[in-house]
């Protein structure tokens, strides 16, 4: 039988993965957040070899955008005699993934939008870059 750190660090495991995150990644989002994580405390949190806190259980929630008695409660699936539990189960395991996922998702989003102002920018300069170039090449070419 798993014990709660088994249980806790197979949550964390799926979440970082609905989330398309390594382990490096989820280590640097917690330190972003304010629990200075590596990835080698990630990888024993996930293997069930260290406990969690409540402090970083929260921190955690924060990362995937989920609350943190979602995580807890993701670890203790229900009888599956309880079909209505399991059902809820099922619910909240599916709702705690597509959260995670569509923090990801707007990450990136914004991670491409500043790429497009850097670009469009650039772009901006390069445009005025020619103008003075073909202003530099009509005065020259008068004078000839």
């Amino acid at each position: 039988m798993e014990n709660i750190e088994e249980k806790l660090g197979a949550v964390v495991r799926s979440l970082r993965q609905a989330a398309g995150m390594t382990q490096e990644q989820l280590a640097q989002a917690l330190t972003g957040e304010g629990w200075a994580a590596r990835q080698n405390t990630i990888a024993k949190l996930e293997n069930g070899l260290r406990p969690t806190t409540v402090a970083e259980l929260y921190v955690i929630a924060r990362v995937f955008n989920v609350e943190a008695r979602d995580i807890y409660a993701l670890t203790d699936p229900p009888e599956v005699e309880d079909e209505d539990g399991a059902a809820k189960f099922a619910l909240r395991q599916g709702l705690a993934m597509k959260r995670a996922q569509l923090k990801t998702d707007r990450s990136q989003i914004a991670a491409l939008d500043a790429e497009m102002n850097y670009l469009r920018a650039a772009v901006m300069e390069l445009e005025r870059d020619i103008r003075d170039l073909e202003e530099q090449l009509g005065e020259h070419s008068e004078e000839a």
